[in-house]
């Protein structure tokens, strides 16, 4: 499922970006354990895609 949302973060239609971002953030708020160990990985996509 990372593999997903990581590659709909970089996108290249921003509504998939944006998408991928809110379901993230619903990831986080309720399955902290299933993004955590992805964190790095996702935090190096999220901070290459805003570049």
């Amino acid at each position: 499922m990372m593999a997903h949302v990581s590659s709909a973060m970089t996108h290249l239609v921003l509504d998939i970006q944006t998408s991928a971002c809110s379901f993230l953030d619903l990831l986080v708020h309720h399955y902290p354990a299933l993004v955590l160990p992805f964190s790095s990985q996702l935090w190096q996509v999220f901070v290459g895609a805003k570049e």
